[in-house]
């Protein structure tokens, strides 16, 4: 399934038809900007929750060498596109994405020092790692406080921008998503991570999920009608990972069997909508 993941994560950036004439391009950047913030904040957790998982023995070599296989391409790709989206406007707007390109520039360093650390084994490399997570958040906070957050921008492109960008970002929260509860999942099966943290990470999860479900919503209408099934696939799957995690999180607050059983039930049918972004 990780190979697969990865075949996913390759395809999952999507093109859209001949934009809509009746396009509400605020909404459409609104949207597309909640699934950026939302994949940054599952990268930072997935990279970090993967070194841990490494550090302390849960996961093998191979296993995290075929993860961040998935992972440094992504990023990589992500700085390549985050460099190509220009904000008009207040220099705010122009701050708040320098940092967020910052982000995935640590981001980045951190994977690559996390595959050293693992080919090498040296400590000097672990402590690196530390510092380039510690160097991330406080890039990720500085975003998340920001002034220019809760504001509308425009970007240089206009409307085929916006379509451009939200293509880009549609799907890739539910794979990162994905990837970063079954990562949760394995540390708390594995007595790494413990019920209250674990509960952190999945109300995070579910939160980010069901508020990119929203703008979706409100985006609706200025998405091509022939581009609207995919993009609803993609939605009903985001909400069966906030189901996921949702379950998993009953589980580690009350250890009901019941709730178990249902996160197992709901991890494969949310992977039944992952897989689909690299069947078309």
């Amino acid at each position: 399934m990780r190979h697969r993941l990865t075949l996913v994560l390759l395809c999952a950036s999507l093109g859209f038809a001949a934009p809509s004439q009746a396009a509400n391009v605020p909404r459409l950047n609104q949207a597309w900007e909640s699934l950026l913030g939302a994949q940054l904040i599952f990268l930072y957790y997935g990279v970090g929750t993967l070194g841990d998982l490494y550090k302390n023995k849960i996961y093998t070599s191979p296993q995290v060498i075929r993860y961040l296989g998935m992972l440094e391409p992504t990023l990589r790709q992500e700085q390549l596109f985050l460099s190509q989206i220009k904000p008009l406007g207040a220099a705010k707007n122009r701050e708040m994405f320098r940092r967020i390109r910052a982000v995935v520039d640590f981001l980045v360093q951190e994977a690559s020092t996390l595959r050293r650390f693992v080919n090498e084994g040296k400590e000097e490399d672990w402590s690196q790692f530390v510092t380039y997570r510690r160097a991330a958040v406080e890039d990720i906070q500085y975003v998340l406080t920001h002034q220019a957050v809760r504001s509308s921008r425009s970007f240089r492109g206009g409307s085929k921008a916006a379509y451009r960008h939200l293509g880009h970002y549609l799907g890739v929260d539910l794979v990162f998503g994905y990837f970063f509860v079954g990562l949760v999942a394995d540390g708390y099966f594995r007595l790494l991570l413990p019920a209250d943290q674990t509960r952190q990470h999945l109300g995070l999860t579910a939160r980010l999920l069901n508020n990119n479900i929203q703008q979706l919503a409100r985006a609706k209408h200025s998405i091509p009608k022939e581009d609207r099934a995919r993009v609803l696939s993609i939605a009903q799957g985001m909400a069966t990972l906030a189901e996921t995690a949702k379950a998993l999180d009953t589980f580690a607050a009350s250890r009901q069997r019941d709730a178990l059983k249902k996160y197992w039930l709901l991890r494969k049918r949310t992977w039944s909508y992952v897989r689909i972004l690299s069947d078309g």
